[in-house]
Parts: C-alpha cells; sequence; structure tokens
C-alpha cells in the first residue's frame, strides 16, 4: 500500500500537471471551434475559498435541491487540509495552449465576443482509498453576451478516464 502510494506520488511530481490538462482536454473533446475562452475563471473571485464552500454547494443545488451530494465522505481532514492550501495557491489564470488538444475550441485574443464556455483550471485532490477527483467550475455564456450559469462539477479518475460524478449550478448570470 505505502509502495503504491509513494510511486504514484513520485509520478505526479514528475509529470506535473498532467492531471489538470488531462481533464480539461477530455472537457474541451468535442466542443465547436472558437467557443472556449483561454481565460481561466478563478475559484477565489467565484466565492469558493474553503473546502466547506465547496461541500455547502454540492449539498445545495438551488437549481436542482433534490441532487445533494456529501462531498465530506469522500475526504480525511488531512485531505481537506491539503485541498485548501492547492486553493489558496490556485492556478494559472490562462490555460497553456501548447497542452491544449483542441485547439481549435479556443478562442484567439481579441476574439472575447464569440466566448461560450469558461473554465477553472481544474483543482485535482486526492482523496479516500487513493482516489484522485477533479473539481472544475464551468461558465457557460449565451450567444451575444446573453445570460448564462455556473456550474461546479466534480470528477473522479476512473481507468484513466475523468468521469462526471456530481454537479451543482451555483449561479444565474
Amino acid at each position: 500500500m505505502l509502495k503504491g502510494w509513494i510511486v504514484t506520488n513520485l509520478i505526479i511530481f514528475f509529470v506535473g500537471n498532467c492531471f489538470e490538462y488531462d481533464l480539461l482536454n477530455q472537457m474541451l473533446d468535442g466542443l465547436k471551434s472558437k467557443t472556449v475562452s483561454t481565460t481561466a475563471l478563478s475559484f477565489k473571485e467565484e466565492g469558493f475559498t474553503n473546502f466547506n464552500e465547496f461541500s455547502m454547494a454540492f449539498e445545495s443545488d438551488f437549481l436542482f435541491g433534490n441532487e445533494k451530494f456529501n462531498l465530506d465522505s469522500l475526504f480525511d481532514e488531512h485531505q481537506k487540509l491539503n485541498f485548501e492550501k492547492k486553493l489558496k495557491e490556485q492556478g494559472p489564470l490562462s490555460f497553456e495552449t501548447k497542452k491544449v488538444v483542441n485547439k481549435q475550441a479556443l478562442i484567439s485574443p481579441g476574439e472575447d465576443h464569440n466566448i461560450l464556455y469558461q473554465f477553472s483550471y481544474p483543482l485535482i485532490q486526492r482523496g479516500k482509498k487513493d482516489i484522485l477527483y477533479g473539481f472544475v467550475l464551468v461558465r457557460t455564456i449565451g450567444p451575444f453576451g446573453e445570460s448564462g450559469d455556473e456550474t461546479l462539477k466534480l470528477f473522479r479518475l476512473f481507468e484513466g478516464k475523468w468521469v462526471e460524478i456530481h454537479k451543482a449550478t451555483v449561479s444565474i448570470i
């Protein structure tokens, strides 16, 4: 068990932010051209500054109140503290286009009027039973800047693919 944990963490150390771009690339797969902003949403600027705020968002989705999710059950106290440390460090506020597979989905600078989607930089956190989870905030905007929404999505790495296990609408814009 310890040997597997050490190997996994060494892989994470040497690969760097591979999991973040794997998740981002999976989300971009199949999106139409020129619809995604290269500017990342900030969890902090959108009101998510600690683990409890993520937990409350999943417990009280204001559009789909009957779909509650217990985020606390996935992480122990040490993992929650590690989550908050990562949250304070905050990922980059723009995506490295060289790491994006579907470059056609990205909007070139100066074409901001075409944005339909904006993503946060994925926050990856190891949970109980050594399971990897990814959190992404997604803003969807109607054509011509019309109203949209923000959704907090939770993914789990399963057999090499990121699987969405829950989402909560956190605001209407």
